[in-house]
């Protein structure tokens, strides 16, 4: 029996030790499964009300549609100027995450879409 318990005992840590290593990617990889990738260029500080701050841009996905998009800064932090974003959005207009990329990470239909 204290076997056993050790044996769950072990396994709770070691579980609870790949989570806490883990977790980042696993919770990024959850919010962007099923999601449409767009791109964007920062432009401006934003509007803040309530703490946040919200960007409202232009976007385009990999084939060159573009559509507004509206999404709040992680931390209410002001993005910095020029900066690509690579927008995760869930249906019309949601907008679940994001991440900075390079300019030669985007798709080469749109990168004359953006300024230099």
């Amino acid at each position: 029996m204290k076997k056993i318990m050790l044996l769950l005992l072990c396994l709770a840590v070691l579980f609870v030790g790949v989570l806490f290593v883990a977790g980042d990617k696993v919770i990024s990889t959850i919010k962007k499964s099923g999601t449409e990738e767009y791109y964007v260029q920062i432009h401006g500080e934003g509007e803040t009300s309530d703490n946040r701050r919200v960007y409202t841009l232009k976007g385009y996905d990999k084939e060159g549609k573009e559509k507004e998009l509206s999404f709040d800064s992680l931390e209410a932090r002001q993005l910095r100027e020029g900066a690509y974003l690579r927008l995760y959005v869930e249906g019309e207009d949601q907008v679940k995450t994001y991440e900075e990329v390079q300019k030669n990470d985007l798709p080469a239909s749109i990168r004359e879409k953006f300024q230099p």
